[in-house]
């Protein structure tokens, strides 16, 4: 058997470096990752307060006037509570409100039933039960 031939450029090689950067390379120091999660956190807390500050005075497609904050029935939470339940009168948010499948009126949870045996949950009032 004869033996390998040797590499004659060991001497002369020189290591290879790395000298395109990406724009990705460069943003993923930890440094920068840490400031653009810092901005991004600030401006979706800013657009949320925001949002919330418009929303608290204007009244969801129904009639000219703003709706009261009142205590919603069913979460317990000052809301803009835009509908009444039409069986007892009490305040029910837009979230917590059930549209009854037969004669379309809003109740609360405490005036209606859902009912799980169609392909969709629908809500039934005592009236129509």
């Amino acid at each position: 058997m004869v033996a390998k031939r040797g590499f004659p450029f060991e001497d002369s090689q020189q290591g290879q470096y790395k000298i395109h950067v990406t724009e990705k390379v460069y943003n993923s120091t930890e440094q920068r990752i840490s400031s653009v999660y810092e901005r991004t956190l600030s401006k979706l807390m800013t657009g949320s307060r925001d949002f919330f500050r418009t929303q608290r005075g204007t009244c969801p497609a129904s009639g000219n006037s703003p709706a009261e904050l009142k205590e919603c029935i069913s979460c317990r939470r000052e809301e803009l509570c835009s509908a009444k339940c039409d069986f007892c009168d009490v305040a029910v948010c837009d979230n917590c409100a059930r549209i009854c499948h037969s004669c379309e009126n809003v109740f609360c949870h405490m005036c209606s039933i859902v009912s799980y045996g169609e392909r969709d949950n629908t809500a039934i009032c005592f009236s129509c039960k």
